[in-house]
């Protein structure tokens, strides 16, 4: 059942410069602000009011590359378990991984995300896991 009347406004912005040989740098700022109108009680959930993401690649020679980036989130609300608006914590996480080509399309890959082992929850009550390591072996067709 519908219920309100529920509005979204909001603006995204992305930037992208490579001014620097070897060096890429992306960014990304969305803010987005929603309304339940005409319906006591009732309230948007699950959705950051800003969010950035920022990532930096560094071209090595011999076709590796590393890559930082990072992420913030804030202006989540939940719901409580009474159904009152409960502000979730702000985070922000910072990954780091490398590449490296080793014969032909076939690339390893090994990083690590969360880096600075940060709780954070993209849901309240569903904690992320901390920080952990990965290596990956990917093949492109």
């Amino acid at each position: 059942m519908n219920v309100g009347r529920d509005t979204h406004n909001g603006a995204t912005i992305s930037v992208r410069s490579s001014a620097i040989r070897r060096i890429a740098v992306d960014g990304n700022y969305s803010f987005l602000h929603r309304a339940i109108s005409g319906a006591p009680g009732v309230f948007p959930t699950g959705t950051p009011t800003h969010k950035a993401v920022a990532t930096a690649s560094l071209l090595l020679p011999r076709g590796a590359a590393a890559i930082l980036s990072a992420q913030h989130q804030d202006g989540i609300v939940a719901m409580s378990d009474n159904g009152l608006p409960l502000p979730t914590a702000d985070f922000t996480i910072v990954d780091v991984s490398g590449q490296l080509p080793v014969r032909g399309r076939l690339r390893l890959q090994a990083g690590v995300k969360n880096l600075f082992d940060r709780d954070y929850f993209y849901w309240e009550g569903f904690p992320e896991r901390g920080r952990n390591a990965y290596v990956t072996l990917r093949f492109a067709f």
